[in-house]
């Protein structure tokens, strides 16, 4: 038999996003507010079925994917260090995009970025457990990011921006690609990891349409794609692995 941690993991990391679309209400509601880098403001938050669903999954989420052997901080982590000489690992300023409870900025802090870190979720309970996490309580951010709602942030504000499957259907959508260059200071680099299945096909191919596009624009390049293991785990079946895939690309500002 299968393991049943596992199966649970799954069934729960797997669930497509239950949010059919972001009501209007709470991307106006939510344009021009920052929490002034501090969790625990007072707010009104209209809920969507996007908060509500990660508000409710913050206390299992790390321990799902533990079960399933997550893999993507560590991939993320090592591509930035390929791109950063020690000294600015020390300087760079970070925006962790879809921080969820803080693995990436986690992973981050552990191999040696010791710059300014900044976390922005749409949940307030996974951003609430990133910032208490050791290291990562420089600044948090409760943001819904759409094509309408942008960060409430400067132009070139980052030198870095890591974004663990934060992109997807029905999450942040390939239009908001443009949002994260316009946040990135110039020769500044944006690191994405993204599901590989089915039911992303359609937006992979958004994506690639504005990649295209700001490509043609000369605003940005791309530095690395690799494809990797996302999740991996045994199986019921002694030997064999269950795997779902992930892609990792590497875009510069140019």
């Amino acid at each position: 038999m299968a393991d049943p941690d596992v199966d649970v993991a799954l069934q729960r990391i797997e669930k497509d996003y239950p949010c059919s679309d972001v009501k209007g209400t709470f991307v106006t509601y939510f344009r021009n507010y920052l929490l002034n880098h501090v969790i625990g403001d007072e707010l009104d938050i209209v809920e969507t079925e996007m908060t509500i669903y990660y508000d409710q999954c913050a206390q299992t989420y790390e321990l799902d994917v533990a079960n399933l052997n997550y893999a993507t901080p560590r991939a993320i982590a090592e591509a930035a260090s390929n791109l950063a000489l020690d000294d600015q690992k020390r300087t760079w300023n970070i925006l962790d995009l879809a921080s969820g409870t803080g693995l990436v900025g986690e992973a981050l802090r552990k191999s040696g970025f010791s710059g300014e870190l900044t976390a922005l979720d749409c949940s307030k309970n996974m951003l609430q457990a990133a910032m208490n996490k050791p290291g990562l309580n420089n600044a948090g951010i409760l943001h819904t990011l759409t094509v309408d709602s942008p960060v409430p942030l400067p132009d070139s504000t980052f030198d870095l921006i890591a974004c663990g499957g934060g992109f997807g259907k029905d999450a942040i959508t390939a239009k908001c690609f443009q949002e994260v260059i316009r946040l990135l200071k110039v020769g500044g680099f944006f690191i994405k990891s993204s599901r590989i299945s089915d039911q992303l096909k359609e937006f992979h191919k958004e994506f690639e349409e504005e990649l295209r596009h700001l490509e043609t624009s000369q605003r940005v390049k791309v530095v690395a794609s690799d494809m990797y293991s996302q999740y991996h785990w045994n199986t019921s079946v002694e030997g064999n692995t269950g795997i779902v895939p992930g892609k990792l690309d590497v875009y510069q500002k140019l």
